[in-house]
């Protein structure tokens, strides 16, 4: 006796490609959001406390690279939530950067008081094209939101 409950052969094809198709295009909107610039809401940035914040190194190219640190002197950094952010000097807009942590064991200070910064570093990565022609309108400034604190550190440093 035969069954008949047998799946279509084409059907199966039809929902892997669909399958396929679906996984292709969540990778491409991943890839895209994550290179994606962000307007930003300083709004809430309004902690008036001292960051120790420093540009280390801007290289330019296709994409513009920045890599640095911020940390508050005195306590060591276990939660992080800190973004690169472009000010726009000419339209007083901010502008978010896709960020990540960059430990920098340079600054790890557990010889001298136990406190640990290592985590302070960031590497933040953008399309030059994502911005205006004009790179000298732009201050790399930095959220810092690491513990809870919300403070807006001007760098003072331009992009050009």
């Amino acid at each position: 006796m035969g069954d008949d409950r047998r799946p279509d052969k084409r059907l199966a094809v039809l929902l892997t490609a669909a399958g396929l198709l679906a996984t292709v295009v969540f990778c491409i909107w991943i890839r895209a959001d994550k290179e994606s610039i962000r307007k930003a809401d300083v709004s809430k940035l309004t902690e008036e406390t001292d960051v120790t914040a420093g540009i280390e190194e801007i290289v330019q190219g296709e994409y513009i690279q920045v890599e640095g640190y911020a940390y508050i002197e005195g306590e060591s950094i276990h939660e992080v939530n800190q973004h690169v952010l472009l000010y726009d000097r000419q339209e007083n807009a901010y502008w978010q950067i896709p960020t990540q942590m960059d430990v920098e064991e340079e600054h790890n200070e557990v010889e001298e008081g136990g406190k640990n910064y290592e985590k302070g570093g960031f590497l933040a990565k953008v399309k030059t094209a994502s911005l205006e022609p004009d790179l000298s309108e732009y201050e790399i400034c930095i959220a810092y939101q690491n513990d809870g604190h919300r403070v807006l550190v001007h760098t003072g440093v331009l992009l050009n």
